[in-house]
């Protein structure tokens, strides 16, 4: 049961948050609600989408959250979502641009949104 708990992560990419607000919320880390946070256009610098995916380990849930900056058509989209679930053996869910009304400060909210994120990942599946 540890082992699978542990497996239990959750990388966000997003254009909300950002700047390092995530951080001062204490929101991120071991036992927070959220594993790993990226503000894409400022967190990432010089390393690519792919690079930062690749440190996840297998089981990560990985999210989308308004990232229709960063995402630029269905090809590239398509090639993103296969080389997350099928290459990388991870979970990938994209939230509509609304779901970032939740308050970030609020740790329950962000814990049902964790809950939303594996629930529907686990439904999904066949």
């Amino acid at each position: 049961m540890e082992e699978k708990e542990e497996s239990l992560r959750i990388g966000i990419f997003t254009d909300i948050i950002g700047n390092g607000g995530e951080t001062e919320m204490n929101i991120l880390g071991r036992d927070r609600a959220i594993d790993e946070f990226y503000h894409y256009r400022t967190e990432a610098g010089v390393q690519t989408l792919y690079e930062i995916i690749n440190k996840f380990p297998q089981g990560t849930e990985i999210v989308f959250s308004n990232m229709n900056k960063v995402i630029r058509g269905i090809k590239q989209l398509v090639e993103l979502v296969e080389y997350i679930n099928y290459k990388k053996g991870m979970d990938v869910t994209f939230v509509e641009d609304n779901f970032s009304t939740l308050n970030p400060w609020n740790k329950d909210e962000m814990m049902m949104m964790r809950l939303m994120i594996i629930i529907n990942n686990r439904l999904m599946r066949k």
